[in-house]
């Protein structure tokens, strides 16, 4: 985080525009995260953004936030800035499926799995259904919510960006681009610099499956991208080899074009005939004593130090 060595932590119980900071949850290369409140006590997320930063996200995030109506994606609630960043207030939400990997990897059992499979493809689907592509799905980026009917939130809409033309509906044309998204689970296209799609959400969906079911991914500890799209190209066929359901999903993922639209019903089908025939019912799954369960450990990576009233300079 060679940008931020000097960056400014906000101090506890520092006022911005009516919101108290609480505590510093989380640090990013261009800004951080806090837990806030309001003159009533009320609890939010603050997500902030140094305006020297040499890359700029979180203004294009905030324009496609306000417009996601939906309890699959956090409530926006405020933004603005002062004299060092730009800020935006939303919903606060309990720990990433990223985090429950590292902090409880027994929670991801094979039943779990598919319960989230189907779960964030919903979520994913009405993003795509709101003219939005994420081009950064990875398990950090679904949030538990205490909630047993939209139990997870998607969030991080930095790179994220329209698929469609809002006035006539129809699907933009793809243009040269840069590689966008998370080593581990961006797309083979996101590799060759093209423009990314519905089914490039997809195919990083598919991989936070592989990944689920198997622990790690083949690639997992490969830096070199060169390598990790050869990986992704002649490896997966193989490894999900044991799992006809992952067969079936890799098999339709792979003819899907840029402008396709994918069969989210076709998709769900083929999770959901592998549960019934395991014995699972997604519909049985307590979400919330789940979240009050991993909400415990989500104190155990929240960055709250105990004497918040100077500046971390470090």
């Amino acid at each position: 985080m060679e940008f931020h060595l000097n960056r400014i932590v906000l101090n506890k119980g520092e006022v911005i525009d009516g919101y108290k900071i609480a505590c510093l949850l989380g640090q990013g290369g261009y800004g951080d995260v806090y837990k806030v409140t309001n003159s009533h006590g009320k609890e939010f997320a603050m997500k902030t953004e140094y305006l020297n930063s040499p890359k700029k996200a979180l203004e294009s995030e905030i324009k496609i936030i306000k417009k996601l109506h939906s309890p699959y994606f956090p409530k926006y609630y405020s933004d603005g800035e002062t004299k060092d960043f730009k800020y935006l207030i939303v919903d606060t939400l309990g720990p990433s499926i990223g985090d429950i990997q590292k902090l409880d990897s027994e929670a991801i059992t094979t039943e779990f799995t598919y319960i989230f499979a189907l779960q964030s493809l919903s979520i994913i689907e009405k993003l795509h259904e709101c003219g939005y592509i994420h081009r950064d799905i990875k398990p950090t980026n679904f949030l538990l919510k205490r909630d047993q009917k939209h139990p997870l939130n998607l969030i991080d809409f930095g790179i994220s960006k329209p698929y469609i033309n809002f006035e006539n509906g129809e699907i933009l044309e793809p243009v040269p681009s840069r590689y966008k998204g998370t080593r581990k689970y961006a797309s083979v296209n996101s590799h060759n610099g093209k423009d990314l799609g519905r089914c490039d959400d997809l195919f990083s969906w598919f991989y936070c499956i592989i990944e689920m079911k198997m622990g790690k991914l083949p690639w997992n500890d490969i830096k070199n991208y060169d390598e990790v799209k050869k990986m992704k190209q002649n490896q997966v066929s193989t490894v999900i080899k044991p799992y006809p359901e992952l067969v079936k999903i890799y098999d339709y993922l792979i003819e899907l074009k840029f402008k396709d639209k994918p069969d989210y019903d076709f998709l769900r089908s083929i999770i959901t005939e592998k549960m019934e025939k395991d014995g699972f019912n997604s519909e049985s799954f307590n979400w919330i004593d789940f979240y009050d369960k991993m909400k415990k450990l989500k104190k155990k990576i929240e960055v709250c130090p105990n004497n918040q009233n100077k500046s971390d300079n470090k």
